[in-house]
């Protein structure tokens, strides 16, 4: 009985693994997924802090209180 377990063992040691392995290449996509749409929101959030210091830039021109406040 030993000797017939061990092939059946063996096979399912090769199943585990290549579901372990399809797994891992599954993770690995979606943290590439999630490090590009981070780069994409770090982008997002560089142009609107930009576009708010224009904003304040531009009423800094025009008055001074306001921008002192700010």
């Amino acid at each position: 009985t030993f000797q017939e377990v061990r092939p059946n063992t063996a096979l399912n040691k090769e199943e585990v693994r290549r579901e372990l392995v399809r797994q891992l290449l599954m993770l690995q996509e979606a943290e590439e997924n999630i490090v590009s749409k981070i780069r994409q929101l770090e982008a997002e959030k560089r142009a609107l802090t930009s576009r708010k210091r224009s904003h304040y830039s531009s009423m800094c021109m025009f008055n001074v209180v306001a921008c002192y406040r700010k």
